[in-house]
């Protein structure tokens, strides 16, 4: 059973036409290769211990859904501290990269764009893990904002809430590198 925010979170990723995503200490959950995701679930307070196979499984199958045909405009935003973490060991690292040097090169399914060390401060300096919802065209000015936390987090929808979130995902855009930049970053880390 998934709490009513996890549920509320997943209809909003399936029902969305945009998802923006930053995230400056992991990589975004839709970009997680299959042992990066179970190292995170390990350590994930909100995971049940002997459930990590499990949460595993079930993040592929949204990974399948949300970056199968008809997907969502997606454009994720990765600080250079998730690329450099250790998470699960080296070997799941270097998988783990090898994935988002494939990803960045289909660019047909996510944008992905890493904020490296260089840009300093930043607009999401401070803050955590951000999902940006759109609905685009069929439902105009209809948009979310989560704001990630170790309790699972909390949703934003006031108008202010939304521009605040819409600038400094804008300004975190602008601050990271571009997109073919970012891909040769990721296929230098990744060893191609």
């Amino acid at each position: 059973m998934l709490p009513a925010e996890a549920r509320e979170y997943l209809w909003l990723e399936a029902a969305a036409s945009q998802v923006f995503v930053y995230e400056g200490q992991r990589v975004p959950a839709l970009l997680r290769a299959e042992a990066y995701a179970r190292a995170i679930a390990e350590h994930d307070p909100l995971v049940p211990a002997g459930t990590e196979g499990r949460a595993a499984d079930a993040l592929a199958a949204r990974q399948r859904a949300v970056l199968g045909a008809g997907h969502p405009e997606l454009v994720m935003v990765i600080g250079e501290a998730a690329l450099r973490q250790q998470v699960g060991g080296a070997k799941v690292m270097r998988a783990q990269l090898a994935r988002l040097a494939a990803l960045s090169a289909d660019s047909d399914r996510a944008t992905i764009l890493v904020l490296p060390f260089a840009s300093g401060a930043h607009a999401g300096a401070g803050s955590g893990p951000v999902t940006i919802f759109g609905f685009g065209q069929a439902t105009p000015g209809l948009s979310a904002v989560h704001q990630a936390g170790l309790s699972g987090g909390i949703f934003l929808d006031s108008s202010g809430d939304l521009d605040a979130h819409a600038v400094a995902f804008t300004r975190l855009r602008a601050s990271a590198l571009g997109t073919q930049d970012s891909a040769r970053l990721l296929c230098r880390m990744a060893g191609r």
